[in-house]
């Protein structure tokens, strides 16, 4: 009964039902430990992730001064309800370490962090949205903004990016006949140019998509998986949050950012995977 009551609200939502002819047992698949072959190639890079948490110490003079309360307007919200504390950080990062253009797949509470890192370092990258409907208003901080879905753009642009340009995708993590993650992972992943720094968010390897989540059906993450484990060099991990977080590896090394920010913000379960395209 209970299912159906969530069916039925969906429908009152607007959600479009999908039908098919098998029956699926949607659990997760990997709980303690992960899947071994992905989490063999995440723990290869534990080095340059360690080194890259621990890098964003640097950010604490901005985390403070954002969380100030004549902070700048639109202010950031380290509580919001879709970006962790330490996704956030790695957003500023990737926005400190861009060379030119910085293209958001899915839009919202990431471009405050990533204009405000901007701001904070003086570069001078331009930061494209492409979404089509923002959950937050962030029109006056992007310097172009394409308001429709990526299946429907030009992607031309991301061959024009060059190494240290930045993406990062965060859309509907649901790969189907055209759909926006199945253009991003084999329409858009391959145009890119080595050194293009790429990001995913909701991206939980070496773990599955957590038991709650089951009627939302994302995929996403295993396409991810695909790549890495077809090639481990093909994305070379920077970032791996959910890996970080479940290992507890992000307490004690941004110490400082946490006595700002509060435990209960450093305890949000993060979801950010970032790499280097080779």
């Amino acid at each position: 009964m209970l299912k159906f009551l969530k069916f039925l609200n969906r429908l009152r939502l607007g959600h479009s039902p999908i039908f098919v002819e098998y029956e699926y047992d949607f659990k997760p698949r990997w709980q303690d430990g992960g899947n071994p072959f992905i989490r063999e190639v995440i723990a290869s890079q534990q080095a340059t992730i360690d080194r890259n948490i621990r890098s964003l110490n640097q950010f604490v003079p901005l985390v403070r001064a954002l969380s100030e309360k004549n902070a700048v307007v639109p202010r950031v919200d380290w509580k919001n309800h879709f970006i962790p504390a330490l996704d956030a950080l790695s957003l500023m990062w990737a926005a400190s370490r861009t060379k030119s253009t910085i293209i958001e797949i899915g839009s919202g509470n990431s471009t405050l962090f990533l204009r405000r890192a901007l701001e904070s370092t003086g570069i001078s990258a331009r930061l494209i949205s492409i979404d089509p409907c923002p959950r937050v208003e962030i029109n006056a901080l992007c310097d172009e903004i394409i308001r429709r879905p990526v299946e429907n753009t030009d992607l031309f642009m991301f061959e024009k990016l060059d190494a240290g340009d930045v993406v990062f995708v965060d859309n509907s993590h649901r790969s189907f006949m055209n759909s926006d993650v199945t253009v991003v992972m084999l329409d858009i992943l391959p145009r890119l140019k080595p050194g293009v720094l790429v990001g995913f968010h909701d991206i939980f390897l070496p773990f599955d998509y957590f038991e709650t989540w089951s009627n939302r059906a994302y995929n996403e993450q295993y396409l991810l998986a695909s790549y890495l484990l077809a090639n481990p060099a093909y994305l070379g991990l920077q970032f791996c949050n959910y890996w970080t977080w479940s290992r507890r590896d992000h307490v004690q090394a941004l110490a400082g950012v946490w006595d700002i920010l509060g435990e209960d913000v450093r305890d949000r379960r993060p979801s950010a995977c970032w790499g280097i395209k080779a």
